[in-house]
């Protein structure tokens, strides 16, 4: 195999760590992190033809699986576990491509029922970090051993035990959201919301219907003092280095959003317009954020690029397609109509991912995120006290439409609106156990005949 010609540092590291790997092969305990950095060595040298024999990995073994079973589910379900890992004795640390997968948790599902079904998503999480389509294998959503090709190396270097058991809990017994019940405007809209995003029983909704009036009555008492009017800096050093390199890259984006500029914004001042706030994305973009240095900040605040998986399902009758994912950046851009000379006319629109950047509005002296509030959640979550965006100066307080249920304009003009701080407060916000959603886009043509004078 020829090597690169400045190759020599990288085959240096990966000569220590094969040696490394042959010393703690001599161990009894596993240890996680070296999992991880086989996973990174891997990825360094992805530009060879075949995976590099100077670098071996280590798999989860048959007892840590056991105890993370034992943990979660109460017994270690060994056979299941070891039905899991089947094929490494042909395959290798391939052998994720045959059962790492939501088709394999059906399969356990049907030859050890619902128990060993779980027991096989935990058991994928512990490998994967996520559960993937048998399809993403073949694809490249997934790579060969069952991580998300898109996700960056640290999403599996730092794959924390906190981030696994958070995993197993969203996966095993679903969503948690907090959602901000104080500045609802009345029980209709809260009563709405609960019954169509919440998994809560009757009783519970019943319950908390009861209480809100309390909860909102000190929303109407924190409205009689008005937030102050907000401040912004500029963007400095590796932050301002990164981001002058992504508006080139992202001119097309930059060109929709004129006068737009880099400012770091305090996160207690962000205005927020959804009603509530999503743990399990929160989980996922984490995977994304490669570190808390200043250009990791930026580049999770304006990604460059966003995978996107979705399925496209044509009509019988050939006259409309739906798009189907649950991405939650997928998005339709405005449809263009073009005249063909003599023929007749052109509609165009496009299903797109569209980044998620942590986009600011500065309306009046406030500052109303667009865009990004989940990651703008999670920086404030790390402790983070300003944060880099795209600011956008505007004349009228935008209006935002996505995924998640909103505030109207009208609650977010209030003198105390709802603030991205306000979400980790427990006096003001309600936790609820949410249902996981698919978002559908239909594009559809129809024709009409109607009678005229």
């Amino acid at each position: 195999m020829r090597r690169a010609a400045n190759s020599g540092p990288l085959l240096s590291v990966a000569d220590s760590l094969q040696r490394n790997l042959q010393k703690e092969s001599l161990r009894e305990d596993w240890t996680p992190d070296w999992e991880r950095a086989t996973i990174c060595a891997r990825k360094l040298f992805a530009f060879w033809k075949q995976t590099p024999a100077v670098v071996k990995n280590r798999m989860a073994p048959l007892y840590q699986h056991m105890k993370d079973c034992e943990r979660f589910l109460g017994a270690p379900y060994e056979n299941v576990n070891r039905w899991m890992d089947e094929f490494y004795a042909t395959a290798g640390p391939k052998h994720r491509r045959f059962r790492h997968h939501w088709e394999g948790v059906r399969e356990a599902e049907r030859l050890f029922g619902e128990d060993g079904a779980n027991a096989a998503i935990v058991h994928i999480l512990r490998d994967c970090r996520n559960v993937p389509k048998a399809a993403d294998y073949d694809s490249g959503a997934a790579d060969a051993l069952g991580l998300k090709a898109a996700w960056p190396v640290s999403a599996y270097i730092h794959y924390t035990e906190e981030a696994f058991s958070t995993l197993v809990k969203y996966t095993l017994e679903g969503p948690m959201a907090v959602v901000l019940w104080a500045f609802f405007r009345s029980e209709g809209e809260l009563h709405s919301l609960l019954n169509g995003l919440s998994r809560l029983s009757p009783s519970q909704h019943a319950e908390y219907l009861q209480n809100w009036p309390k909860i909102h009555a000190r929303w109407i008492e924190m409205n009689s003092q008005p937030i102050p009017p907000a401040s912004v800096s500029e963007v400095k050093g590796d932050m301002r280095t990164y981001f002058d390199e992504t508006a080139i890259v992202l001119h097309g984006l930059f060109a929709q959003l004129p006068g737009a500029r880099f400012a770091m914004v305090p996160v207690d001042q962000l205005i927020t317009p959804l009603t509530l706030i999503d743990y399990e994305y929160v989980e996922e973009l984490k995977a994304t954020l490669t570190g808390t240095e200043p250009r990791d900040i930026a580049a999770f605040a304006l990604p460059r690029q966003i995978a996107v998986s979705a399925k496209a399902a044509v009509d019988a009758s050939g006259r409309a397609v739906n798009f189907i994912s649950a991405e939650k950046s997928l998005a339709l851009t405005p449809l263009t109509v073009t005249e063909i000379p003599g023929v007749g006319f052109e509609v165009k629109a496009s299903v797109i991912g569209t980044p998620q950047l942590i986009l600011v509005s500065h309306v009046a002296g406030r500052l109303y995120l667009r865009s990004g509030v989940h990651r703008a959640y999670l920086l404030a979550s790390l402790g983070f006290k300003e944060i880099p965006c795209v600011l956008s100066e505007e004349n009228q307080i935008p209006m935002v439409m996505g995924v998640y249920p909103t505030f109207t304009p009208q609650i977010l003009a209030q003198p105390r609106p709802p603030l991205l701080m306000d979400t980790f407060d427990p006096t003001l916000t309600l936790m609820i156990p949410a249902v996981r959603t698919t978002k559908i886009i239909r594009i559809s043509a129809e024709e009409l005949v109607l009678p005229v004078d």
